[in-house]
């Protein structure tokens, strides 16, 4: 069952206003598409951060290299997946995740909670990925409170992600990939230190971790930037640009530092989670003042990532709920805000329970949208037709029922503390992926989703 309603296109503002916006309830127009690299760079920072490494070291604690390679090797094949579908699909439409979720199985209602999903989990990976590197700065300040280099950090950030993404893209361009060989040179120079043979032969030093659950903590780490692939890849000019940035962040950023990350655990025999900033601690120290310098130069606009994303997702959760047009920037400002205060008070000691949740809860919504967008294709011609006059679609449906039970059902089965508490049915983030399209494309056949006789009628009228 389907509902429908009107989903007018916002009036078109003086061009300053939607540039300063980036384009947050209307398609990015070609002549604002950029390079594939300047997307790139950023893709390839969010995947190479402190935060990247910190989820490999807690990965390393708790699995042989083997079994954590493998762990990495399936999160990253699904990951791309993901990434490059979505991807491809915000590239073609040039919109945000929100907007394109309003006609990719959820609706102008249902991209509301795609939306608050996206708000309250890019607003914890902002705090966990502040806390770290705070933790980093304080090895060199060891006289400021570590709350108070939280929120230092997390405020300046905010002001970075309050500018935008060209601002974004012109500081990672230079930052990000220094900063990636700096981590590479760094974490090898600390290795040379171990007998790596007897490292290895030793096994992990922590609680052991199921390949399973060791996969939903690689998908975790990024399966949130997966989904909200289409606010960046709506800057890419073609599908060659999409695949491109998606392979090479991908394969380059959370496989390189997974490795790292895992042999760095072993090296290091971390045990315990609270353990881990320590672990990316030693490898920060040995950075250098300039390293450290040139460290906050990529992760202060790569952070902001967590940040934009969130905003995009309020601007249009005002503009589904009371026809308003927020401002961008200040809601950036806030979440920044909130994210800075959640760093502050010691937000990843919840990191690894929040990880494990996350690869339950976003597979599901690529899953939907990917099965929506490229199988049913429900609204292809209307965004097809309208795209050619740089507009939306007309009108959208409010509530796609179908695509709100396939969430659910794939969220349960995969959860660890529903379905999946008590039953094994094997990796979650895949099982959760596998039974919210599969799901998704039954219900369509029930009339749960797909076009409705209201839409149908619309459509001939």
């Amino acid at each position: 069952m389907v509902t429908t309603t009107t989903a007018t296109n916002p009036t078109r503002a003086g061009r300053h206003t939607v540039d300063h916006d980036d384009y947050a309830l209307v398609r990015v127009p070609q002549q604002a598409r950029v390079s594939c690299w300047a997307i790139a760079v950023q893709r390839l920072g969010q995947l190479s951060t402190l935060g990247q490494l910190s989820l490999a070291v807690m990965i390393g604690m708790g699995m042989s290299l083997p079994s954590a390679l493998l762990a990495i090797a399936i999160g990253c094949v699904l990951l791309e997946v993901v990434a490059l579908a979505l991807g491809l699909a915000g590239m073609r439409e040039g919109l945000s995740t929100s907007l394109l979720a309003r006609w990719s199985g959820f609706g102008t209602r249902g991209s509301l909670l795609v939306g608050l999903a996206l708000m309250v989990s890019l607003t914890g990976w902002f705090a966990v990925q502040t806390e770290v590197f705070a933790a980093g700065l304080q090895q060199f300040l060891p006289g400021v409170e570590l709350p108070t280099l939280c929120l230092i950090a997390g405020l300046v950030v905010t002001l970075i992600a309050v500018r935008g993404s060209a601002v974004m893209t012109r500081v990672a361009a230079v930052a990000v990939p220094l900063s990636l060989l700096l981590v590479v040179v760094t974490v090898v120079r600390e290795l040379q230190g171990y007998d790596l043979a007897r490292v290895l032969a030793e096994g992990p030093a922590g609680t052991p971790i199921s390949l399973s659950a060791g996969v939903s903590m690689v998908v975790g780490g990024f399966i949130v930037g997966a989904v909200m692939t289409p606010d960046m890849a709506r800057y890419h000019r073609n599908a060659r640009d999409v695949l491109t940035q998606t392979v090479v962040s991908i394969t380059l950023g959370h496989a390189l530092i997974g490795v790292l990350g895992v042999l760095l655990a072993h090296a290091l025999r971390v045990r315990l989670v609270n353990q881990v900033p320590e672990a990316v601690g030693v490898v920060q120290s040995g950075f250098g003042l300039i390293g450290v310098t040139l460290l906050a130069a990529s992760i202060l606009p790569v952070n902001g990532w967590n940040l934009y994303p969130s905003s995009l997702a309020a601007v249009n959760a005002a503009h589904v709920l009371r026809g308003t047009r927020l401002r961008r920037a200040m809601t950036a400002l806030v979440f920044g805000v909130v994210g800075a205060g959640l760093a502050a008070l010691g937000w990843s000691a919840a990191y690894e329970a929040f990880l494990v949740e996350l690869g339950a809860l976003f597979p599901p919504v690529a899953a939907i949208m990917i099965a929506d967008y490229f199988v049913l294709q429900t609204w292809r011609a209307e965004l097809h037709e309208s795209g050619a006059h740089g507009l939306l679609p007309g009108y959208a449906p409010a509530w796609v029922y179908g695509g709100l039970l396939a969430w659910l059902a794939g969220y349960v089965v995969a959860s660890p503390h529903l379905l999946g508490r008590w039953v094994d049915l094997g990796v979650p983030p895949v099982t959760s992926f596998v039974v919210a399209f599969g799901g998704y494309l039954a219900l369509s056949r029930l009339g749960l989703a797909g076009k409705g006789p209201d839409d149908l009628e619309r459509r001939r009228g």
